[in-house]
């Protein structure tokens, strides 16, 4: 394995992560704190683990880009504006189809 397939699957496994935070914090709250001291030693809440892992995602792709992979400048902020819009679109779709409340 190469330093980009190390750094790709290291990214991969990252967007993994930050899938489970947000599994966590649907199942349990934003505000649970996990229990156990052995897989939550710093009695963090869901959302501030959830948010630990999207900072180690970002961190990874920042890396990519130091090495290359990533062009300098890779982050858009036309195609993150667009998938606000989008995000917002599909979520007005749900409120319509009766799956998302109406509530703020």
């Amino acid at each position: 394995m190469n330093i980009t397939e190390h750094l790709l699957t290291t990214l991969g496994e990252e967007g993994a992560e930050v899938s489970q935070g947000a599994s966590k914090c649907l199942r349990f709250g934003v505000n649970d704190v996990y229990p156990s001291a052995s897989k939550n030693p710093d009695n963090k809440t869901s959302r501030e683990r959830l948010i630990c892992e999207v900072n180690e995602l970002i961190a990874v792709a920042e890396i990519l880009e130091t090495h290359g992979v990533f062009p300098p400048n890779w982050m858009s902020r036309d195609i993150i504006n667009a998938k606000k819009l989008k995000v917002i679109a599909m979520m007005q779709y749900a409120k319509d189809c009766g799956t998302l409340e109406k509530k703020p």
